[in-house]
Parts: structure tokens; sequence; C-alpha cells
């Protein structure tokens, strides 16, 4: 697979045809990226050649070798490794390193919100680059650039002495920004910008900007995942690499000085060093709880609340002040649970059925639970006859999935990894569409799909599951009675077996193995890899994590055997396609 046509052509962005600061960044940043043939923004060295490692270190810009040496990790087996996604940092990722490489702290790239930017999305087809992406991108990358320069007073220092003054200014915000040591001749092209700078009657703050400019819009920066030239074939990430992937994936940031330092002692090349970085990593209180807040916001789809909070729910009865705090109530109740079941070393069973809920007092009077006061999040315990407790019944998945079959479907993708689509072709959707407006029952509804041969071979896994729920309303309410005061039903047959009520699909849940679903959903995106349970390499990888932890389902205990696995630490070059 060619990953070279995926990198954006900063080229023929509108607007900008005379020479100045931004166009003379783009010029460079072409210049200095080329066309991506040497230099990977993920170095790779191939299995079995770790102890003399270079590639990705060397290629045209003459880097000198900086690997770290070899591995104390067995590497997966043949059938385990995925490809890897090739893809660019998204939104959260660009504006954390403003913040902790520059200590620019406007965001500068929260414009990309509106030019395809998914929210915390590590997936590679998520992240589109379009031409109001790129123009956005440039703009936040000179905003940017623009306050460091100006913040450490960059121009005032080499005022009247050349643009070589700036290389000692440079090469360090360049070394971070690119996330491992620049070569000399790339080092002359950062310089050689503001050079051309000053030859064109620019500033010499234009100049630096503008070099700076041209490193955020490099290949090697925007990209990870990506080594367009190298051989089919299974590769063990460099330090380099490791240090890039742990700082993505703890931080949702750039690697800081001090975890550049141990990859390039080699820490990084051992399990006990990666280890040993998780742990300060983690413990770190401002970039710390990232890892675990950005964990929940995409493991639970959080973004979801914002389209189901453009409009208040008509009938309702909430002011929009009301619906939107609600919404954030519920954002916050996830992430609550998570950061507790991490804090404290929770299995990930406690996640389905914890026999608690965390709620404060608006969100506990929305879910009828009494006896909760004021705005703070707590835990409280719950009964075996609550319907609330565990991720299935909170109220962002209850919002997100407001119908039988929604929910249903919801059950069988994310929680039993039995993969679900819609129908595809016209005359089953225009049927389903005319069922739906009918104005029956879900009950008499469900008795249709039963009897369609073109719905049932799907409906009789996803009604059963879906009708559990029935009794929660589309805003995450529970009623034990309708509209019309009749009892609603929650009881159905699922494979033969009876499914009542939530707690019966908690128990199918964990009954079912809920660890094979959650690992590829936990690993995939620190190992750049979109991965799937069902999916052969992919449940090779998740049994080879889970027979690490050794039935130890601890929820830290997996996000570390996750990060020292050789998934982790390795990834697939494909055929060119």
């Amino acid at each position: 697979m060619g990953y070279g046509a995926s990198f954006p052509d900063f080229r023929g962005v509108e607007g900008r045809t005379t020479i100045g600061p931004t166009i003379l960044a783009v010029a460079a940043g072409l210049a200095l990226g080329g066309c991506y043939s040497g230099v990977s923004a993920e170095a790779t060295v191939p299995l079995g050649e770790a102890d003399s490692a270079t590639e990705g270190t060397g290629g045209e810009d003459g880097d000198e070798d900086t690997s770290g040496g070899g591995s104390d990790l067995p590497m997966p087996e043949a059938d385990c490794p995925g490809p890897d996604q090739p893809r660019r940092l998204n939104r959260t990722e660009l504006n954390n390193i403003a913040l902790d490489v520059l200590g620019v702290n406007s965001e500068p790239f929260a414009g990309l919100t509106t030019s395809g930017d998914v929210a915390g999305s590590k997936v590679g087809h998520r992240l589109v680059v379009s031409d109001a992406w790129v123009d956005t991108y440039i703009s936040g990358a000179d905003e940017a650039a623009l306050a460091y320069v100006q913040r450490e007073g960059l121009a005032a220092q080499c005022e009247g002495l050349g643009a070589e003054c700036t290389r000692p200014l440079l090469e360090p915000v360049a070394f971070a920004l690119l996330r491992r040591p620049v070569s000399e001749a790339r080092m002359d092209g950062l310089v050689g910008i503001v050079q051309t700078a000053l030859d064109n009657d620019l500033s010499l703050e234009d100049g630096i900007v503008s070099a700076l400019t041209a490193v955020f819009i490099s290949p090697e920066f925007l990209y990870i995942g990506t080594n367009v030239g190298a051989e089919p074939g299974v590769y063990a990430l460099d330090g380099y690499d490791v240090a890039t992937r742990l700082a993505l994936a703890l931080w949702n940031s750039g690697p800081d000085l001090e975890l550049l330092a141990a990859a390039q002692r080699g820490d990084l090349d051992t399990s006990e060093g990666i280890r040993t970085q998780v742990d300060r990593m983690l413990a770190d209180p401002d970039k710390g709880p990232r890892f675990i807040d950005g964990w929940a916001n995409t493991y639970l789809f959080l973004s979801k609340l914002d389209d189901a909070g453009v409009d208040v729910p008509e009938g309702s009865g909430f002011t929009p002040q009301e619906w939107t705090g609600l919404l954030a109530d519920m954002k916050t109740e996830a992430v609550t649970a998570m950061r507790h079941a991490f804090e404290t070393g929770e299995d990930i069973d406690f996640l389905v059925d914890p026999g608690v809920v965390f709620v404060n007092d608006r969100l506990a009077a929305h879910y009828g639970i009494e006896g909760v006061e004021g705005e703070e999040f707590r835990m409280v315990e719950v009964g075996p006859d609550t319907p609330y407790g565990g991720l299935l019944t909170m109220g962002h998945n209850l919002i997100a999935n407001d119908d039988l079959i929604h929910r249903g479907v919801s059950v069988l993708n994310d929680y039993l990894c039995q993969p679900i689509g819609a129908p595809s072709d016209e005359e089953t959707l225009a049927r389903i569409a005319e069922q739906l407006e009918s104005g029956l029952s879900d009950e008499e509804l469900v008795g249709i799909r039963m009897n369609d041969p073109a719905c049932a071979g799907c409906h009789v896994a996803i009604d059963p599951l879906g009708t559990a729920f029935a009794r929660f309303d589309a805003l995450g309410r529970h009623h034990l009675l309708d509209e019309d005061g009749a009892p609603i039903s929650n009881e159905q047959e699922y494979y033969g077996q009876p499914v009542v009520g939530p707690q019966s699909v908690r128990e199918l849940v964990l009954e079912s193995g809920y660890e094979m679903c959650f690992v590829p959903a936990l690993l995939g995106p620190l190992a750049n890899r979109e991965m799937r349970a069902h999916d052969t390499a992919d449940a090779c990888a998740t049994e080879s994590l889970l027979e690490s932890v050794d039935g130890d389902l601890n929820l830290r205990n997996i996000v570390v055997a996750a990060l020292t696995s050789g998934t982790f630490r390795t990834r697939v070059v494909g055929e060119e396609e």
C-alpha cells in the first residue's frame, strides 16, 4: 500500500501567490520533506536487525544513527501483526503539542474542528485532508510559530547577527517537534529559510517563523505510521518511534525531552524501560489525566452527545441551558467511571456491571436516584434491582442509541464482538422506513421483523438485546409504564436464552468474554491500527496480550501490557496496491 498520495500538497493554497512568511514556509516544507522517500515519520528496523538499526535515522538528510538497539520483548507470531494505518495528527494532538513543546496555550489549531477533523480520532480514514483543512492548518501553524518566536524573543537574540545565529535557537525546538535528532542537512535547510526571508526584505522574525512553520508542515512532523519506500514486512520500532507512540497514547501530544532522552539511551528498547516511562507519564499532574479522559471519549463515542445537544428534544421540558448541562453531566459520568476503574485497579468487568453509579444531584434526579445532593460527582452504590449501573445504561449510551434497534446493535458490535451492519438494498430500507412510520408499538414491529426473511437473520439477535432496554426512553430516563399506563415489556429470548432487562445483558456480556471485545478497542489506537476482534491477526494480538497478563484483567495492567506488547512496538509495511 503506497502512502505518498495521502500527504497534503501545500503548493496550491489559495491566496498565497506572493512571497511572504507563509508561502516561504510552504515551499521550504516541501523541500525539507521532499517527496518523503527517505526518512520515515516512524523509523523502523526489520525484525532480526534491531541491534544495528539505522533505517529512519539515515536517509537523504544524512541523520546519524541514533537507534536504541535491540529489544528484550519477544516479537509477535507471524499471524499477529496487522498493517499500520498511516494518519496525520489530530486536532487535540496538535493543540497539545503547541502547548507542551512551544508553550502556546491559545489552541492555534482549534479551527480544524470545522475542517473534517474528527475529535480525538486516531484512525487514518477519519482524519481527512481537504483544501479547507490545509488552509486552516497552515494558519494554525503560523499562529503557533509566531506566538513562540515572540514570547521567547528569538528575533531580538539574533538581531543584526544574520541567519546563522538562529541555528542554535531552531535546533532544540525542531528536535522536539520532529521527535528525533535533526540532521545537519536539515538544519542547513531551516537556516536557509531564514536567509531567504532576509534576502527578500522580510524581517528576521518572519524568517524564524517561516522556518518553524516549515517544520509544522513537513510530513515527518504531521504524519505518523508512514514508511514510504520500505520493503513489505514486519518492523521493530526504534526508541524514538516508541517515544512518539507513548506520548501520543498517554498524553495526546509529542514526547517531552525526558522521553526523547530515554529513547537516545536505549531505555525504550526494553519492556522495563517502557514501564518506567509509562509510570512517570501517568503520574504527571497536568498531562497524565489526558490518557483516560481521551480514551473514554474515543471508546465511548462521547462526541455523539455534541450532535445530540444541537437542539432540545421536543416535549422534553428542558431549557437549552438545562439540556446542554445534562449532556455535559453524562460525559462527566462516563469519564469519572473510567478514571475510577483505572486509578483504583478495578477489573474491566467493573465497566459493565459495577453495582455503582457515578452521579451528581442533577444526573441522579434525571435517573430517579434519590439521596444525592450537590454538583460534585460521587460514586453511589445501587442495589441489584436498580436499572442503572455500568456503561450499557449510562445516559450517553442511551441517548446516542435512542431506540430498540440501535441499542441492540450497539451491544452486539461493542460488547459481544458480533458486528452487525445496516441493510443496503433500497427495497429493504424502504420497508423499514414504512414500518417505523406506521405508529405500531416496538413489540408489534419486533413481530413483523421476525417474520420477514430479509430481516429475521439479523434481528433475531438485535431485537431481544434492544428490548432489554425498552424501559429507557430516548433521554435515558427509566419508566415501568408506557404513556397509556400499560406495563413496558423488557423480556425476549436471545437464541433460546431468556433476556430480561439490562442485568441479563450485563451477564451475557461478561459470560461471553468482554475482554476479547475490549482489548482490540484499546490496543488498536495505541498501536496505530483499527483493530477488530473477529479479524484473525487482531484476535491473535488480543490473545497474546491477555496471555501476558495471565488472567489479571485490572484495567491499568491491561494498558501497561498493551504499551509493552509486540503489537505496540512493531509495525507492518504491506504490499503496494
